[in-house]
């Protein structure tokens, strides 16, 4: 019997099947029930089956990148939902600071970028495939070099005169993502403003970049292979004389410059005709010592799947890359499992381990950096400068040089120097624990503890060789025997670095919806973390036997053995509330206080909040009419402090001593040494404060066939640390801070998106353009109190360039002598320069001014276009950069500005590209663009000077794909899920003013590793 007025509800079953406009099934489709907890996903075959609690019911379907839907119906056990694709990502979920928002509610300015585009072509990188897709991120590839071809990332440009580089976080800790395996990442993000920023705190003023991996989905078990196979080649190189050219010039400028031939008659026939003995010849270094294209093998593993308890993803990768020189190569192994269980309907926990393996290994001559004092022993500086009218080697096998050039053999540096091999291991894991309690609605709370592990070795050998020196200048075919440049006793020298990273973070979140209208989210964080590192390395010489390459087979140990150990604790609480009324009205705020072990006690605390405010004018009532054609359109705008605790060493606030080198006193009748202070402590210190304000612009037409996102922003960074070691004058001594927080920089740019997506029957197709411009400006920074105003770099940009203002070449030795100059042997054919400061003569202290903008570009843009066509896929990505300048001289430690072979012909005795040579200055050829001809040093031309700065912009093919996807039917035949072969070019064209060095070289660029093009050849099949 049943009670009068008591009802009993009846479950009922609904199932059915999900297709798209196709009639494709849809796997993993989300169903739910609206109004109830009951919730399911489409199988392999798109099927589904779900309780609700009444009939009739509602069920909604939501799938990404199709357009939700909701179907109301009774019982039903064959309903069919056909699901429209959706080109709107308002329902997109956008990983943010400590957790998720809906794309829709963002206010922070936020780009982001998901798998599908990180991994159309391969690369050995993650850094590689963030070019040109994020607007707001400013990248820079300043090498090629296998293990070390990351690339400089930039959040909005430059707004410090110190780190700009952005905090990287993998899975919420703070990770290096260099050694990652591409396939492992589910989407990349950055956060660009204070509202999106400040639960970072006193380390998010130079934006943040969140990692995320890919984690388990529900559905069965799905095994996924993929490799590729590319070739690289560099991207430019001048051309550089042949051994026939090289002599004729050579001796051609002894002659315009009153000198007698170096080259003999003698030698200049071998070098033309053949030389019997075999010493002077053709020689083309690049090829001899380089190889034309590099091979690199990818492979990965994964396996993903789950059902509502557990879900699973781990992913097994290798890389082998190899480099343009034998003897150089990289090899990557990773591993990853991130696992995701849930124990009961409240509790749940998640455990991520990953690991990864690296090794890169060069000659032991061949630091590819090229800057200081090791550009004379740098592997590509000398194939730069290597003699060509010299043979490799002589017929009987020995390593030939010349007289002339102070320098070696490429190919003996390359073979006979020994090694460097730098090996890293490192492990990353986390364990999160989330209890969501079900008689508090709203509310959850989660544990999540990390710990990361990274060793490094560096192993470095090297054994001495003998070189075969000719004398060109003799004639004769007689050598004699030179010990290498760089030293008759082998050395070794090996460390041993570890660090290692804990972080605890503890969260609390509510997150509900009070009638209808009014959405409260609200979090709470406190976070610990604690970094160390210790490292230790030691050196030794003469060794008897150079295969026995180890510490204990050494006759010395000139140095002692060095150790170090730092360790830097960080301590935060975050604090964020978000509040929506009716989906129209937006507003945020949050705020974060840190405490970092890199200021003393009485400024180790801040607080650092952001405020912002949004507005959904799409969802006016107003609006309504005309919602058809404008779908949403969305205003924010937000104001914060950030903060950067970057400091140039760790407890600066305290005073360092060392024990003295020599005794310092007699003591009971024996001499001691002393402690003595090595710096002064800097009490006062504290974080640099940046204070960045954010308008933006959402506009969506036809529900996301076309939409564009614009934001401006301006950005005040103060307590800048800079250095006073200049400004104070030497009779005072060192007894005052080295550092102190007086400089003040500002930034200002403006970022524009504009997407199109479409589909016309089988065709469609996906168009995004970008554009961001950021300036920054000097404000503020310790200079000397009596620096003329036109050599202030108050006002200019971080990274302008200085040096004296070239006004072309004299035409006349009596031109030269009647301006002011330089060295009074200038004469015709010289560098005429500015007169700065109009005292009648050329002074580079008092001339230089600023001569060139930055290296880094204010202005970036991107072209990005994907399509697919039944079977097939095509997509490019066109990339550039403008509002930058490149210096042709180099910067080098402890000299600064100064010649490099792409400014001097014949730099240090060496080889000179074509360009330089043929566009000299010379009796024949007065309308050069370059100084006069010569093989020596010209004091007036040594100068780092306008002539040599080139502008930077330059357009780019980035990437190009064109794949194939095989037939559904072959796949049901050969069991595949999914099947694609695809091929694929990386940096594939390149338009700059300057067409002879890549626009991304480095400023000193006679000795980098060039940036590389690459071809692929690529398969991914899922099982």
């Amino acid at each position: 019997m049943c009670p009068v007025g008591v009802a009993w509800a009846q479950s009922v079953s609904i199932s059915g099947t999900v297709k798209d406009e196709q009639n494709q099934t849809l796997p993993g489709v989300t169903v739910s029930v609206k109004g109830e907890k009951q919730i399911t996903v489409t199988n392999d075959n798109g099927k589904f089956s779900v309780q609700a609690t009444k009939a009739p019911a509602t069920l909604v379907f939501t799938y990404m990148g199709f357009a939700p839907k909701e179907v109301t119906t009774s019982a039903d056990n064959n309903l069919n939902v056909i699901m429209k694709v959706s080109s709107s990502n308002l329902n997109e979920v956008v990983i943010v600071g400590y957790g998720t928002q809906k794309r829709a509610s963002l206010l922070g300015s936020v780009a982001s970028v998901q798998a599908e585009e990180l991994t159309k072509v391969p690369v050995t990188n993650l850094s590689q495939a963030l070019v040109g897709r994020l607007p707001g991120l400013i990248t820079n590839q300043s090498s090629g070099l296998p293990g070390s071809d990351q690339v400089n990332l930039y959040v909005r440009g430059f707004s410090s005169l110190n780190k700009n580089s952005p905090l990287i976080l993998v899975d919420g800790v703070e990770r290096s993502f260099n050694n990652l395996d591409p396939s492992e990442i589910e989407s990349v993000t950055i956060l660009k403003d204070a509202a999106s920023a400040a639960v970072y705190g006193v380390r998010g003023a130079t934006g943040v970049i969140l990692v995320t991996t890919k984690r388990g989905k529900d559905g069965k078990p799905t095994f996924t292979y993929a490799t590729s196979y590319t070739l690289s080649s560099n991207t430019r190189m001048p051309e550089y004389l042949n051994g026939k050219e090289f002599v004729n010039w050579y001796n051609y400028a002894d002659e315009i410059n009153g000198r007698s031939n170096t080259f003999s008659q003698s030698v200049v026939d071998k070098v033309n005709n053949g030389d019997p003995d075999g010493i002077y010849g053709n020689t083309n270094w690049m090829k001899e010592v380089l190889k034309s294209t590099a091979p690199t093998m990818q492979h990965n593993l994964t396996l993903r799947g789950g059902n509502q308890s557990v879900k699973y993803f781990t992913s097994l990768g290798y890389l082998n890359q190899q480099g343009i020189i034998e003897g150089v190569d990289y090899k990557r192994y990773n591993l990853r499992t991130n696992l995701d269980a849930t124990v009961t309907k409240d509790f749940s926990i998640s455990l991520d381990v990953a690991g990864n393996v690296a090794g890169a290994n060069s000659p032991q001559v061949s630091n590819f950096t090229g800057n200081g004092s090791s550009v004379s022993t740098n592997l590509m500086n000398q194939i730069i400068i290597a003699h060509p009218y010299l043979n490799a080697k002589t017929p009987d096998g020995r390593y030939l040089t010349s007289s002339l050039l102070s320098g070696d053999n490429p190919l003996a540096a390359r073979d006979l120097s020994g090694y460097n091999n730098n090996d890293n291991t490192g492990v990353q894991s986390s364990l999160s624990l989330k209890y969501k309690p079900s008689f508090l609605d709203g509310l959850s709370f989660k544990v999540v503890g990390s710990y990361d592990k990274n060793f490094y070795h560096t192993k470095s050998f090297y054994t001495p060789y003998t070189l075969w020196t000719a004398d060109p200048a003799s004639g004769n075919s007689s050598l004699y025997e030179t010990a290498s440049p760089y030293g008759t006793i082998a050395m070794l020298s090996e460390s041993y670095t570890q660090s290692s990273r804990w972080t605890m973070q503890e969260f609390i979140n509510y997150s509900k919806t009070f009638n209808k209208k009014h959405a409260v989210d609200a979090l709470i964080v406190a976070e610990q973390s604690s970094y160390n590192t210790t490292g230790l390395g030691a050196s030794a010489q003469n060794f008897d036997l150079t295969d026995l390459d180890q510490f204990g087979f050494a006759k010395d140990n000139p140095n002692k053995p060095y150790g170090s150990n730092t360790t830097v604790n960080r301590l935060g609480y975050v604090g964020r509330v978000n509040y929506t009324y009716d989906n129209r009205y937006l507003a945020e705020f949050s705020g974060r206080v840190d405490a970092s072990t890199n200021f003393p006690a009485n400024n180790r605390y801040g607080f650092f909040p952001s405020v912002s405010a949004g507005w959904r004018i799409s969802e006016e009532n107003f609006f309504k009419q005309w919602h058809t054609a404008v779908s949403n359109l969305k205003l924010t705008a937000s104001f914060g402090i950030l903060g950067n605790d970057v400091t140039s060493g760790s407890y600066e606030y305290l005073r360092f001593m060392n024990v003295s080198g020599s005794p310092v006193a007699n003591l009971g009748g024996g001499n001691v040494n002393g402690m003595l202070p090595t710096s002064y402590p800097n009490t006062n210190l504290t974080w640099e404060k940046a204070k960045t304000s954010n308008i933006g612009l959402n506009i969506e037409f036809w529900h996301g066939l076309l939409s564009a996102e614009l934001n401006g922003f301006y950005k005040l960074t103060t307590n800048i640390l800079t250095s006073v070691s200049n400004t104070y004058p030497p009779s005072i001594g060192g007894y005052y801070p080295t550092t102190v927080n007086s400089g003040k920089v500002d930034n200002r740019g403006l970022e524009l998106v504009i997407n199109h997506k479409n589909k016309v029957n089988d065709f469609s197709y996906a168009i995004t353009g970008s554009v961001s411009w950021a300036h920054n400006r000097i404000l503020s920074m310790d200079q000397s109190a009596d620096i003329p105003e036109y050599q202030s770099l108050i006002g200019r940009s971080i990274g302008a360039k200085t040096g004296l203002v070239a006004l072309g070449l004299f035409q006349s030795d009596a031109e030269a002598k009647s301006s002011p100059v330089v060295s009074t042997s200038a004469k015709a054919g010289d560098i005429k320069f500015k007169d700065i400061n109009g005292d009648g003569k050329i002074s580079y202290e008092q001339d230089v001014t600023v001569i060139g903008r930055s290296s880094i570009p204010e202005l970036n843009y991107s072209f990005n276009f994907s399509s697919s066509y039944k079977n097939f896929d095509l997509s490019f990505l066109v990339q550039g950069a403008a509002i930058c300048d490149n210096a042709l001289m180099g910067y080098y430690d402890g000299i600064g500005w100064d010649d490099t072979q792409f400014t001097r012909t014949f730099y240090n005795g060496g080889n000179t590209p074509k360009y330089l040579v043929e566009n000299s200055w010379t009796p024949a050829n007065t309308s050069g663009k370059y100084p006069r001809l010569d093989n020596q040093w010209r004091s007036n031309n040594n100068w780092a000077s306008s002539m040599w700065i080139v502008n930077g912009a330059y357009l780019r093919l980035k990437n190009v794909q064109l794949a194939y996807n095989l037939p559904k039917l072959l796949k049901t035949k050969l069991g595949l899920g999914e099947a694609r072969i695809y091929a694929a070019a990386m940096n594939v064209f390149t338009s700059s003013a300057f067409k002879y060095l890549d626009p991304e070289a480095p400023s000193v660029s006679n000795g980098y590793y060039p940036q590389q093009k690459t071809y692929s050849l690529g398969v991914s099949i899922t099982f």
